[in-house]
Formats: C-alpha cells, structure tokens, sequence
C-alpha cells in the first residue's frame, strides 16, 4: 500500500495509520527518495511520534536511548556492515553491551543530521557550479565505475 501523509492528514483518526503501518513493506521516502521500510519498533516509534503530533505534543527521545546496529542501519538507510564501519571510522559511538552492540539514539540522531547537510551541500554544488573541479573529479569516477561494469 502506497501512502502519502501530509500535515492535513496528521489530524485524521489514528486508525488510518496504523492500517498503513500494518501493512506489509510500508516505507517512508524523503524527499531525495531515500527509504526506510516501517516495521516493528521503528513503526510503533513512527506511529507515537504522529499521535504526538496530531494532539500537539512533542516527542522526546534521550540522547541515552540506545538501539542495536540493525535499527540504526533502519534509520540511516544504510547496511548493518556500514554500521559497524561509522562505528570504526568514529563517526557513531557504541556501547558493546557483552558482546552486543548498542549506539546511543542521539549518535544516530547527529549521524542522519550530518549526512543530510551533505547531501544538500552537494546537490547545491552541482547546482551551483558544474564545472567545480569536484564536481569533475567525482563525474570522472562515476564514468570510471561505469566503465568498469560494463567490461
């Protein structure tokens, strides 16, 4: 089921999201296409922080929270391996719990916040000057890749 919220909607009666969110591959797409497959915990989180909303009121998470590298991987749209690398490049904290991983909410709060700046940084510079040695360099190797995969 394909749906599409908008702020008018948040007032509609609750059972209408939930129905959604039931639903089997109910996703959240941003504006760039970017997607995150609702389910389990990151659906009843989603479905709070509407219900939260639609009564007006602000949902809080502490910057303690902690969620297992698979929600965070949920969260940033990346793989669970890419989780593991943020977490060795530094760019995530991790509190190994035995030998479980848990990152802080607020780590991956600050991580979505940082990758979103660049995105917008680097769709800004394409708009803005294409002929940026950047923007060259990273023309350079996409066609490269391309190459690659066509030999």
């Amino acid at each position: 089921m394909a749906a599409k919220l908008s702020a008018r909607d948040v007032q509609q009666p609750l059972h209408l999201l939930d129905e959604i969110l039931s639903s089997p591959g109910a996703r959240i797409v941003d504006e760039h296409g970017h997607e995150v497959e609702l389910h389990g915990r990151l659906a009843a989180f989603f479905r709070a922080a509407v219900a939260a909303a639609s009564e007006g009121e602000a949902l809080l998470f502490s910057e303690a929270d902690t969620m297992s590298p698979a929600d965070a991987a949920q969260v940033l749209g990346v793989s669970r391996p890419m989780i593991y690398r943020y977490i060795e490049q530094g760019l995530l904290e991790d509190h190994p719990v035995n030998t479980y991983h848990r990152i802080p909410a607020g780590s991956v709060h600050r991580l979505a916040e940082q990758r979103r700046a660049a995105a917008g940084r680097a769709t800004r510079l394409l708009e803005d000057d294409p002929d940026h040695p950047r923007v060259a360099a990273a023309q350079e190797r996409r066609r490269a890749r391309s190459a690659d995969r066509k030999a």
